[in-house]
């Protein structure tokens, strides 16, 4: 699903403005009434008590009870989270606590005070609205009733006045959004007509009444979308779910439909509910997958891939053609490259300014895997073990906040979608170790070819996610490190990557090539802009 966001113009009269707002806070009121008393959504009275006097429709109550649910199941699943992380974290004091002598005490208190605040958020409900806005009201108000209005009349003024005004934010923050579901046989949606669109108006039908909202189209690819967008919605093909405040209008479609490719896989598999026979129903299921990729993915090339290995400092990427079936991976190489975003990790550079830069660059990766007609878009599992745990705080710090793994992980899935590609996530164990041994290039770039040589086997009969091991494939010179600690005697004698790699890293040597710079590549920077700080490497090959 992609979401357009579209500013509403300065055209748009006040008092429509104010209405908007208006009904935005009897929503928002609605929606934390419902969230909570969980137990009352199906009760007659209370249907009607929030109907009557904050969504004014049976349908808008409908769509908000998916919506509560929706945030009640995500809570549920954060708080499910934070309980295993709990018990995990008690294993780990029981453990050291049974060690004697050797029993880390700081380490115990640390783990401790870890578990004692992951309890106290257990007991916490949602806030609507900002935590941070909440606390500091609270210490204001505590603040000042220490102070004697009478006595400290100046000073309890001004405290009183920055406390009124952090009250009024807060109100404000507990605003949200009004949203409603889409539906394609009406038009795109119950609430709302979408017949000017392409230029930039939508009706409002909410509580029976109308308003024309004029939206500002801010660029060329955003008014042809809106064009598209119209056309679909008014011939009942795509559903519009729409978010709306008196500032702007956010537009959620699903982008298979938009291009074309969508898989309606519930219609499908209610469509065969009649066989009943298994082995014929995993022929039937995989026979209509193979129809749609064949009529979906015509424009592209079936045996082109382009494959990613995402770190903290930069994207390497590379883009292969499959050359036969064998299930060994045999490939020739199109293109290789490198994001590089070690700008980005200074303290200096703000979070929104590095989001933007990562999101740009996910995009023109792939605008270009698009251009090269590439089918298969090839990465690493990132779902396999705990994906946001890595070890150690300067690890998390730079995987989570630097990289913004989540955010990657999103742009990845909704550029597949919107491009038709087919996504093929692969096991991610020993594909730096692997790639830098078997191939003479940038270490992101070398894991990018051995994950990009296990997508396009994954499906072949007879392939494995490792290759072959040959006896002396790593030599003396590919290793990094103090030689010293390495019997090289044993290293030539073992017997399968993973006994290599643990020999290797048990002397605390590496096989990473880390220096771009003995590879030859032209650089460029980023949407050929000075101001941006991520820089383009395309390498030769």
């Amino acid at each position: 699903m992609l979401t357009e966001k579209i500013n509403i113009s300065k055209e748009t009269p006040e008092n429509t403005r104010e209405t908007i707002r208006s009904y935005q806070k009897l929503y928002s009121v609605g929606l934390r009434k419902m969230h909570s008393n969980m137990d009352l959504l199906v009760d007659e009275s209370f249907v009607k008590d929030v109907t009557d006097n904050y969504i004014f429709s049976a349908k808008n109550y409908e769509y908000l009870v998916k919506e509560v649910e929706t945030r009640y199941k995500k809570e549920a699943s954060i708080k499910e989270n934070t309980r295993e992380e709990i018990k995990k974290l008690t294993k780990e004091i029981k453990d050291e606590e049974k060690k004697k002598k050797e029993r880390n005490l700081k380490k115990i208190k640390r783990l401790q005070r870890k578990v004692s605040r992951k309890l106290a958020s257990l007991n916490k409900n949602i806030t609507f609205g900002t935590k941070a806005i909440m606390r500091d009201i609270t210490k204001q108000s505590q603040a000042l009733m220490l102070l004697d209005p009478v006595k400290d009349k100046e000073k309890y003024e001004k405290k009183a006045e920055t406390l009124a005004k952090s009250k009024a934010k807060f109100k404000e923050e507990r605003i949200v959004m009004m949203c409603f579901q889409g539906d394609s046989a009406h038009h795109g949606s119950r609430m709302f007509d979408f017949k000017g669109l392409s230029k930039g108006e939508i009706t409002f039908k909410y509580n029976g009444e109308k308003f024309k909202l004029n939206f500002k189209i801010t660029s060329k690819r955003q008014a042809k979308l809106l064009e598209k967008l119209e056309f679909m919605a008014l011939e009942k093909q795509i559903p519009l779910a729409i978010g709306i405040s008196n500032n702007e209008v956010h537009i959620t479609y699903e982008e298979g439909k938009l291009n074309g490719k969508f898989f309606d896989k519930k219609a499908f598999y209610k469509s065969i509910k009649h066989i009943k026979d298994e082995g014929l129903r995993k022929e039937t299921i995989a026979k209509a997958y193979k129809e749609h990729e064949a009529r979906c993915f015509s424009d592209k090339l079936p045996n082109r891939a382009i494959n990613i290995d995402p770190n903290p400092g930069g994207i390497g990427y590379s883009i292969i053609d499959r050359i036969s079936d064998n299930p060994d991976g045999a490939f020739k190489i199109v293109r290789l490259g490198f994001y590089d975003f070690s700008e980005l990790e200074g303290t200096n550079v703000s979070s929104d300014k590095r989001r933007y830069e990562i999101s740009i660059a996910i995009r023109d990766m792939f605008e270009m895997a698009e251009y090269y007609k590439a089918f298969m878009f090839i990465d690493e599992d990132r779902d396999m073990g705990n994906p946001t745990d890595h070890g150690n705080k300067t690890s998390n710090r730079k995987i989570n906040n630097v990289w913004l793994r989540t955010l990657v992980d999103q742009l990845v899935n909704k550029w597949c979608a919107f491009y038709g590609m087919k996504k093929i996530p692969v096991h991610p164990e020993y594909s730096s170790f692997i790639g830098n041994i078997n191939y003479d290039i940038f270490d992101p770039i070398a894991a990018s070819l051995e994950l990009g040589r296990r997508g396009i086997t994954k499906f072949f009969k007879g392939s494995h996610w490792v290759p072959a091991y040959h006896k002396g494939v790593i030599t003396e010179s590919m290793l990094h490190g103090d030689v010293g600690k390495m019997d090289f005697n044993k290293l030539q004698n073992a017997s399968s990557w993973k006994e290599a790699y643990s020999l290797v890293s048990t002397a605390k040597m590496s096989v990473r090539r880390a220096d771009k710079s003995v590879y030859p590549f032209q650089q460029f920077k980023q949407n050929r802009t000075d101001k941006s700080l991520v820089k383009h490497l395309v390498f030769f090959l």
